[in-house]
């Protein structure tokens, strides 16, 4: 499923659609590296406190970084979180802690949110320029 260059990196440079099952094989099982564990079980564990968080709604993230190569060692996870504007205002401050960096202390995810405006609403610019980023 994951296509990867001679330096380790996924190819295509673009979104690459994937499950978590799917994930964990590529970067988990196949490696068979402790640290690609224990970081692996700490996406999970900020994965379901940011869910409880958000009120169990659907969060879409894009994860890059070292740990989506072929690196053998990779000091943490890189996430990007699109959480619902509403969700946001509501939650600010519980949101915190999945924001680097407290989420680095917490989790050992550099952690981000990208807040997603409908398309109906004026700052829908944000949310699109924040994903062409």
């Amino acid at each position: 499923m994951f296509d990867f260059n001679q330096r380790g990196l996924l190819i295509p440079e673009t979104t690459i659609a994937c499950s978590l099952a799917a994930f964990e094989a590529e970067f988990v099982i196949r490696p068979n590296i402790e640290k690609r564990r224990y970081l692996f079980e700490q996406y999970k564990l900020y994965c379901n406190d940011l869910k409880v968080v958000c009120g169990n709604s659907d969060i879409k993230q894009w994860i890059d970084g070292s740990y989506v190569t072929k690196n053998k060692n990779p000091l943490d996870i890189d996430i990007v979180s699109f959480i619902d504007y509403d969700i946001v205002k509501a939650k600010e401050k519980a949101l915190k802690q999945f924001i680097y960096p407290n989420s680095v202390h917490g989790y050992g995810i550099d952690g981000y949110i990208v807040v997603v405006h409908s398309s109906e609403s004026k700052l829908f610019y944000i949310t699109e320029a924040d994903k062409a980023y």
